[in-house]
């Protein structure tokens, strides 16, 4: 591969074109990421792919990655997890068997 120094694997991209939609995490998508990030490895080249997650990051630094997009999509992906995990939080702060009388209903101020 001369003049090729990194490889992006869009994990997303792979999905659509195995037919799998936008359902990257799907077993097959992630077999062909982890085997597509080793072989560029072992190419001798930059592998790289977008984590959306630090288990993410985790997985795919064990699966030889070095290179990791950071875009917005990610930031936003992060947010929206976290407000949901706060809200479903509150909701069960507030949830009758808490005690609460507003009976688990949770409006942000």
């Amino acid at each position: 591969m001369p003049g090729v120094d990194a490889v992006f694997v869009g994990r997303n991209d792979l999905a659509h074109s195995m037919g799998f939609e936008n359902r990257f995490r799907e077993a097959a998508v992630q077999a062909a990421t982890e085997r597509t990030l080793k072989a560029v490895a072992a190419a001798v080249r930059c592998p790289g792919v977008l984590p959306l997650s630090p288990e993410d990051e985790d997985r795919y630094a064990g699966w030889s990655a070095r290179y990791f997009a950071t875009v917005t999509t990610a930031i936003i992906t992060r947010a929206s997890e976290r407000s949901r995990a706060g809200r479903a939080q509150a909701d069960e702060l507030l949830s009758p068997r808490a005690g609460h009388p507003r009976r688990g209903h949770w409006e942000p101020r």
